[in-house]
């Protein structure tokens, strides 16, 4: 329970039935902090009164008691008085969290000197026994729990030293049954008392709240009547004057506020007899609803206004009346430019360039511009009205591509941009088409109708997939480009993630390139890199990705083989492609290449390591004399390190 969960009318639920606080530690610390002047001034009254006892019982003991006895006796009055006054001189300058520990420590001083006495035969009786945990019990404002468990560490102490005083006799046993139930009692009364204080905050926290609400609540609806940007003003039915008005009614009828106050509403009105009748209607109905009506405003012109009124309360002898205008000037003249703009749209409809529709939420076609039958091959809009029953199966190429515009549209009741392959309706030819559209509501809050535009975007559909495949290859080979191929290397590493097996990226670059474009030309160069690009595919698997990531190197991904060998087989085969010369407009030109071998998971797992270790396996290829395979670990080779044309020769 939450300190604002308590309730004034019953308070007492959320209190312990034993110990009487409050079962919600927060709500407790509440209490006891707006309790904390009175814990203060209860402590310093108990400090001082402890002070105040062990110096008068000092001076008692030290001119009665037994002379062998006074040093003791005066030693444990003076520990008691000494800490009453430390005690004393700091309660007020602690931290509030400090004040209760203190009073337990003084009860412990206070205890064990009076143990003290009782021990050395000082104060002897069975009351002083029990006093001084009654007086804990009533005097000391801590929490229960440490009271029981101070108090009951006193009862102990006291009783121990009163029986090592005493011995084990029936009095020593009636002295401590005395105790035991009298700390029951002193328990049960200080929860009791607990209970009957913290009902009376809780109580009057309450009423405070709700004071503070009510008085808030008048703020709020103050500053709504002012804030209300709809003339709002009270008039006294027996003096037919105005008797308040908010901010947004003295700028409209007056100019200012309080000139508007003291007014004859009456006088507001272009014709008198309107303000006699809406009084009329006031006293039959008690309230009146968009009366219209003709009003003076500030600026001296007249506007068309509806007033609603109600009477605040009818049996009082002067009724208030609060009454709201509604200035409708702008709204006629609206309504005069929604009859002009009607008109435009129906131009507009008519002659719009692209598709205007209308269908009902099941699927089919109210209203079609001509432009949008033109689009389906029909020649007049009752045709093509007549001809679609079902726009799902007979429009849409697939027929989910509806429902899931219907989702759209129940879910936000409007589709902006919706891109979907359509068939022109008559002629059933494939097109590509944007539509946007909204939903039409009856006045249930129903969908009525809906409606919208489309346009034939076919061409920019082809552009767009040209585009993305030019982003993603190389135009001269038609291969894969680098973000292509990383984005496909990333796949496949996630996918070896969960399946487990070999994969390797294979780094090739052309030998003796560079002569080729020296000699021939840079168009012959590309003649040549083409052809490569051709040989490659040819040597690799369908599911192997081949790549050109930038001038004559080339990159391959393949996931097929089981084991490192089947990857240098295939880098073997690669090589072997290249034995065959280049034909180049009648000229032939021959062209080797280095490959560098990098493993998945072993020489690493991330796309930019991968490339980067299989170049560096390609660099050792190049150094071992071209025309070489080289794995960025030698120990995937058949022999370490070994080249392809080595292991040929082998």
């Amino acid at each position: 329970m939450r300190p604002d969960a308590l309730s004034a009318n019953d308070p007492a639920r959320a209190l312990s039935r034993f110990t009487g606080e409050f079962r919600d530690a927060a709500l407790e610390d509440d209490f006891r902090r707006d309790q904390y002047a009175e814990i203060l001034r209860q402590s310093k009254f108990l400090f001082g009164l402890g002070l105040l006892v062990s110096l008068v019982l000092a001076g008692v003991n030290a001119l009665l008691a037994d002379q062998e006895l006074v040093p003791l006796a005066l030693a444990a009055r003076s520990v008691a008085f000494a800490a009453s006054l430390a005690c004393l001189l700091v309660v007020g300058h602690v931290a509030k969290s400090l004040v209760e520990p203190l009073l337990v420590v003084w009860q412990v001083v206070i205890t064990l000197a009076a143990a003290t006495l009782i021990f050395v035969q000082q104060n002897v009786d069975a009351v002083s026994v029990l006093m001084l945990p009654a007086a804990f019990y009533l005097a000391v404002p801590t929490r229960f729990r440490v009271a029981v468990i101070t108090n009951g560490v006193a009862s102990l102490v006291m009783m121990g030293s009163y029986t090592a005083y005493a011995g084990a006799t029936e009095t020593t046993l009636r002295t401590g049954v005395a105790l035991i139930v009298l700390t029951g009692l002193l328990a049960a009364l200080r929860g009791r008392s607990g209970r009957d204080l913290r009902i009376a905050w809780a109580t009057a926290r309450s009423r405070a709240e709700a004071l503070a609400e009510l008085a808030q609540s008048r703020k709020l609806i103050e500053r709504i009547f002012e804030a209300v940007p709809i003339p709002l003003v009270v008039v006294s039915t027996a003096s037919g004057r105005i008797r308040r008005a908010n901010k947004a009614a003295g700028l409209f009828l007056h100019g200012s506020t309080g000139g508007l106050v003291g007014c004859r509403a009456a006088d507001l009105h272009e014709d008198p007899g309107d303000g006699s009748a809406l009084l009329a209607s006031l006293a039959r109905e008690g309230a009146v609803r968009d009366f219209p009506t003709r009003v003076h405003a500030a600026d001296g012109s007249v506007r068309s206004v509806l007033v609603s009124a109600n009477v605040v309360d009818k049996s009082a002898a002067d009724m208030q009346v609060v009454s709201s205008v509604f200035d409708i000037t702008g709204r006629l003249q609206q309504e005069e430019k929604l009859r002009k703009a009607e008109a435009e749209y129906r131009a507009l409809f008519e002659n719009a360039v692209v598709g205007v529709y209308r269908t009902t939420p099941d699927g089919r076609m109210l209203r079609a511009n001509p432009a949008l039958v033109r689009l389906n091959g029909y020649s007049s809009e009752a045709e093509l009205v007549t001809a679609v029953n079902d726009i799902a199966s007979e429009w849409y190429v697939e027929p989910q591509r509806r429902e899931e515009w219907a989702r759209l549209m129940g879910r936000t009741g409007r589709v902006i941009d919706f891109v979907s392959e359509v068939y022109r309706h008559k002629t059933r030819e494939r097109i590509w088409v944007s539509e946007n559209g909204w939903t039409v509501w009856d006045e249930n809050g129903e969908p009525a109708y809906f409606e919208g535009t489309l346009i034939d975007i076919t061409e920019r559909m082809r552009a767009e997939k040209q585009n993305a495949y030019f982003a993603s290859h190389d135009p001269l080979t038609n291969l894969p480009n680098r973000r292509h191929f990383m984005e496909r290397l990333e796949q496949a590493l996630a996918q070896r993630k969960r399946k487990g097996g070999w994969l390797a990226v294979m780094y090739l670059d052309l030998d003796r390139f560079k002569p080729v474009n020296d000699t021939f030309g840079h168009a012959a160069g590309d003649l040549l890199l083409a052809d490569v690009a051709r040989r490659l595919k040819s040597v690799c698997r369908s599911e192997d990705v081949v790549a050109r990531i930038g001038g004559d190197e080339f990159t391959i991904l393949s996931t097929s083989a089981d084991e490192p060998d089947g990857s240098l087989g295939l880098a073997e085969r690669i090589l072997a492609a290249f034995v065959e010369p280049f034909s180049l407009d009648g000229s032939r030109a021959l062209v080797g290449a280095s490959i560098g071998i990098a493993f998945a998971p072993y020489d690493g797992v991330s796309p930019d390591e991968l490339l980067r270790k299989a170049d560096q396996a390609l660099y050792a290829a190049k150094s071992a004399g071209r025309n070489t395979v080289r794995t960025f670990n030698p120990d995937f080779g058949r022999h370490a390190g070994e080249s392809g044309a080595d292991r040929a020769a082998g």
